[in-house]
């Protein structure tokens, strides 16, 4: 199957070509879509965030959390996207985040159960980053930990396309 019929290696190709995997990387090896979510995963640390998702808020600080969380996602955006001004306060089990980003004024509010990191906050990193016009955050599946990483938007476009993250 060519790279043109086979959606892994069009994205495998695609990752060398944006230099993600290095110039000597054997394509061959990225053969089905875990090996590709694999190679992204080995080949993007500088620009993950991971977490085990435990922890957060055990000192009734969970919105302090969050917001080390929101620094962690602009340091691995590499600078691409900012929270800037970041304020945030705990309304009982309701988190609220309050910053600008891109020159505009965002508001983002979400439950925290327990002491898990929210998916809604995860979520919301992941559709706020769309405006990226550089790239934006994915979920890069892995097994044992929470693991979202900044990928160029190229890289993105065509894992959505071809339903390999969702």
């Amino acid at each position: 199957m060519t790279s043109a019929q086979n959606p892994i290696a069009t994205i495998a190709s695609t990752l060398k070509t944006l230099g993600i995997v290095p110039a000597d990387f054997d394509l061959a090896a990225i053969d089905d879509e875990y090996a590709l979510m694999d190679a992204l995963r080995r080949h993007t640390k500088a620009s993950q965030v991971k977490s085990f998702g435990e922890g957060i808020g055990e000192e009734d600080d969970a919105d302090e959390d969050y917001v080390a969380f929101l620094q962690r996602f602009a340091k691995a955006s590499g600078g691409a996207i900012a929270y800037e001004g970041i304020a945030s306060e705990m309304d009982g089990d309701t988190v609220i985040l309050r910053f600008q980003s891109g020159g505009q004024d965002q508001r983002w509010s979400f439950e925290q159960e327990g002491d898990r990191l929210s998916e809604e906050f995860l979520d919301q990193v992941i559709e706020h980053s769309r405006s990226c016009e550089s790239g934006e955050f994915i979920n890069l599946n892995d097994e044992n930990s929470i693991l979202i990483g900044f990928v160029p938007k190229d890289v993105a476009k065509l894992l959505y396309a071809h339903g390999i993250i969702v």
